[in-house]
């Protein structure tokens, strides 16, 4: 019975033996990621599509004078497309405007115009990747018309807006000119003039 009640006493001290001494210590790991000012850009390089259209041909076709034409301008067979686009990467949200301006009325080289032509640009729904919403109203779904020489405010995002990738679809380019219209058999052209500002616009 001894012998039993010593042999039960060894194994237990053996198996308290086995117990590690566990040891605390402190320690940390700072991890940090870091960017800088993104700037801004207008109308950036990539897709085509995502881009502003660098001709519009409203087509060839024979002198008349008695009908109102109303004709779209085509790219390869289909109606010519596009969009306006903003890269905003800054630091502060500090808004931007975007404008077009049609210098002058479709003219000839005689300098002889399309007297009324009227130049007309519809849009689509805005877009941002970052799903931010621009405050200024009746800039998308819309059509504009282009006085000469005026500018027009297609596209623009208050302080505190547009932030990221924003973009408006352009979906049509129509010329319309009236009946009764002198035409010569020369080429008319304009020039369309697109500004981005780094700022709002004054406006309401």
């Amino acid at each position: 019975m001894k012998a039993t009640k010593w042999l039960l006493a060894a194994t237990i001290g053996l198996v308290g033996a086995s117990i590690p001494t566990l040891a605390h210590a402190a320690s940390s790991t700072d991890a940090v990621v870091s960017y800088t000012d993104g700037g801004i850009s207008f109308n950036p390089e990539g897709d085509i599509n995502n881009q502003i259209p660098p001709n519009l041909d409203f087509g060839t076709m024979a002198i008349q004078t008695t009908q109102q034409e109303n004709l779209i301008a085509q790219t390869d067979g289909a109606n010519t497309t596009g969009a306006v686009s903003i890269s905003d990467n800054r630091a502060i949200a500090q808004g931007w405007t975007v404008k077009v301006n049609q210098q002058t009325q479709f003219a000839n080289a005689s300098g002889a115009e399309l007297a009324s032509a009227e130049l007309s640009i519809s849009t689509g729904a805005i877009t941002n990747n970052l799903g931010n919403t621009l405050g200024s109203i009746g800039k998308e779904n819309v059509t504009h018309k282009l006085p000469i020489d005026q500018d027009v405010i297609v596209l623009e995002a208050k302080v505190n807006e547009g932030l990221g990738e924003t973009s408006l679809p352009l979906t049509e380019f129509e010329l319309e000119i009236p009946a009764n219209t002198a035409k010569t058999a020369q080429q008319y052209n304009t020039t369309l003039n697109w500004v981005m500002s780094e700022a709002p616009s004054e406006t309401p």
